[in-house]
């Protein structure tokens, strides 16, 4: 291996030879007089040339002069045998320095390992050039660029031998200690590699580790797939909550939330993220252009806040003039508009209808209620100068009341449930049936959302006035009292994917009394103590800080911005997933293969570097 030209021209000049000496003889003392006088800076060189020398090791006198030398000149780039004239920093030059050298002393050293004899001044040469801090980073990347590739092709020979070998190919730690023993056997010297490659392979579990660590820095932490749903919703989770089976975590944050100092921001985490899954379910069930107010955090408000949203969406909706617009108590045939069916036998057939768990007699008394309720409206509306869509739209919200008012406990209050339900039906069919098209499509729109807000709201009267508005077990007894038993038993529902995530995720693996979080949480909690009051006593301001950093990394994990890093939210977080993923599955093994070497390199090289000279 070639030498760049610019060092080999000083090394010609720093040779046991040209500095006055052959073999172990140090060099004849150079003066002069005059104008002909040497430099001190050369000088200076020539007296270490000597002290070297005098030590039984010229070549080294030699490799330290010319790099001496090298490191008081200008330097200039080279491509090939040609100077460019671009001067190059002495940084740069050591590092470019460094990796020759580490390449030169690989080889070398592999030559050895062949039965040849290695040039000592080489050897020598290799070895000054890998000194410094830049000449080390120099045969750091070398090591890297060189057994990166190496291990690859090793791994990938075991692969395609299949059996064994390419179990060991497909594991994660397999791969690793191959490529440990690679590593370590390429770059010990001559005689040691089986003791190198046994290395290697001990070290080779951190390589997956770093690797885990730097996956987990980018993801954030293990979740599972219905933390994950609440995540991508905007639900803040605590680390037991993203991973709700956990066997400690979780365990060990419900039965911490007691403890002083921590405790609070731990529990108040906890809570944060079943009211912003309530939050959640409320935003889904508002009328289309109506949002809730960021600052509002009690439900029952917000409850408020969205009727008046419906509200101000009906109005808008069947306001189009300041009159409103004029209807009629009927339904109207969607192809003949001059055929029609009154709102009053619409209403009668309703109460001629049998249903499961209602008497001729109840129906009928019912159909006389309906029959007055629309007589009333009717009368209200003539008053007022003629009927307009929003006394139906009055009509049709009070029947939603009735039917809202019916608690389905069995199959009478079912069918009087359903009676109203029917009913208010029927006075949507009429109000549609009347209105141009583009509003009854928007009518429609304003209908669905309302259907998901009654659910809602529902939750909201089963919660009464407990803090953090409704539970997720709460919302479930909402969304099955207002989902069909078919749709329901099909997982039907609105939101019910949701709703069943937040069930699994919130759940309380600790009752919130007894002893049953004491056995996982006390131990940690007296070793805690235990480090905390050995460090306390050693009266040393570093263990106080230590103590301090400790609970603030605690703390810190618990706050709105430490979750969104734990969970991965992050913006670099997500910048870096959007670069992994454009990276091909190739190029991602490359660059996890090359990020092992990195890591394992410095280990490798210390037991093996070379003895350094011995001081004056």
């Amino acid at each position: 291996m070639q030498l760049d030209p610019q060092f080999q021209e000083l090394l010609d000049a720093s040779t046991p030879q040209a500095l006055g000496g052959s073999g172990n003889t140090p060099p004849t003392p150079v003066t002069t007089d005059g104008d002909n006088e040497l430099g001190p800076q050369f000088a200076e060189l020539l007296a270490d040339s000597a002290k070297f020398a005098s030590r039984g090791d010229p070549n080294a006198a030699a490799a330290q002069a010319a790099y001496n030398m090298a490191q008081n000149t200008q330097q200039y780039l080279r491509v090939g045998p040609f100077k460019t004239g671009i001067p190059l920093p002495h940084w740069i030059d050591n590092t470019l320095g460094g990796m020759g050298g580490r390449a030169l002393q690989l080889g070398q050293w592999a030559y050895q390992s062949l039965g040849g004899t290695p040039d000592p001044l080489r050897a020598a040469v290799a070895q000054q050039l890998q000194s410094g801090p830049a000449g080390k980073a120099g045969s750091f990347l070398t090591d890297v660029g060189l057994t990166a590739p190496l291990g690859g092709a090793v791994t990938s020979g075991l692969a395609k031998l299949g059996g064994v070998g390419a179990r060991i190919a497909a594991n994660t730690f397999g791969r690793a200690a191959v490529q440990g023993a690679v590593q370590g056997a390429a770059t010990a010297p001559p005689g040691d590699r089986l003791q190198g490659a046994a290395f290697g392979t001990a070290l080779s579990p951190v390589l997956p580790a770093v690797d885990g660590a730097l996956s987990k820095l980018a993801s954030g932490l293990t979740r599972t797939p219905e933390a994950q749903s609440l995540l991508d919703r905007g639900v803040q989770l605590t680390p037991g909550q993203m991973n709700p089976t956990g066997k400690v975590v979780n365990r060990l944050e419900q039965a911490a939330s007691g403890l002083p100092l921590v405790g609070g921001l731990v529990a108040n985490a906890r809570v944060r993220g079943p009211q912003q899954f309530a939050r959640t379910m409320l935003e889904d069930a508002t009328a289309p252009g109506e949002r809730l107010s960021p600052g509002n955090a009690d439900f029952n408000d917000m409850i408020g806040e969205a009727q008046a949203g419906f509200d101000r969406a009906y109005d808008q909706t069947l306001q189009s003039s300041a009159a409103g617009i004029p209807v009629a108590p009927r339904i109207l045939n969607p192809t003949q508009r001059n055929v029609y069916v009154p709102l009053v036998k619409a209403f009668q057939q309703l109460a001629d209808q049998p249903r499961l768990g209602l008497t001729g007699t109840q129906r009928q008394m019912m159909g006389e209620q309906l029959q007055e309720k629309l007589a009333e409206t009717v009368a209200v509306a003539k008053r007022a100068g003629g009927m307009t869509a929003d006394d139906l739209q009055q009509l049709r919200s009070d029947l939603r009341a009735a039917a809202r008012d019916v608690s389905p406990l069995d199959s009478a209050s079912r069918a009087q449930k359903g009676f109203w339900n029917d009913a208010q039906q029927t006075v949507t069919q009429s109000l549609e049936s009347q209105l141009p098209p583009d509003t009854a499509q928007a009518l429609r729109a304003i209908d669905a959302q309302y259907g998901k807000f009654a659910i809602a709201r529902r939750a909201a009267v089963l919660a009464k006035d407990q803090p953090g508005g409704p539970t997720p077990a709460q919302f479930s007894q909402a969304i099955k009292e207002a989902t069909a038993p078919n749709t329901y038993a099909a997982g039907g529902g609105f939101n019910r994917d949701l709703s069943k995530a937040a069930r699994g995720v919130f759940q309380t693996t600790i009752p919130h009394t007894g002893l049953t979080g004491i056995g996982t949480v006390l131990p940690i909690v007296h070793a805690a103590e235990g480090v905390g009051g050995a460090l306390l006593s050693m009266h040393n301001p570093i263990a106080g800080l230590g103590i301090a950093g400790g609970l603030g990394a605690v703390a810190g994990a618990y706050t709105r911005p430490g979750l969104r890093l734990l969970a991965g939210q992050t913006s670099a977080q997500q910048a870096a997933r959007r670069a992994l993923g454009a990276v091909p599955p190739a190029a991602q093994e490359a660059i996890s293969r090359y990020g092992r070497s990195a890591v394992l390199a410095p280990a490798l090289q210390a037991p093996w570097m070379s003895p350094p000279v011995p001081a004056e």
